[in-house]
């Protein structure tokens, strides 16, 4: 588990400066000598991708509802019903989050 902790740092300091470099992902790549390969699966892993931790506010005199939207910086909208699957919406909102 520590092993893979480090591992997430590496790849987050790395996807963080790359983002902010302006190269392009081989040429970062070439220049910090990392395997393109790996920076892209971690990349895709969306180590560190800045998710922004939502809280849902149900009233309490509501015992049900048809929906829970999610708006993403007012260019994604998410419709969550009730029972949803926990892990499709964790991928939906990593994918959403490595289109930035």
């Amino acid at each position: 588990m520590k092993q893979k902790i480090k591992r997430q740092d590496f790849w987050s300091v790395h996807i963080k400066s790359w983002k902010s470099s302006g190269q392009s992902q081989s040429e970062y790549c070439r220049r910090n000598n990392l395997d393109i390969n790996l920076f892209s699966k971690w990349k895709h892993r969306n180590v560190n991708a800045g998710f922004i931790e939502v809280k849902a506010k149900v009233p309490k005199h509501i015992d049900y509802y048809d929906f829970i939207e999610i708006s993403v910086h007012d260019d994604y909208k998410i419709k969550i019903k009730p029972n949803f699957d926990e892990e499709t919406l964790r991928r939906v909102l990593s994918l959403l989050g490595g289109l930035r």
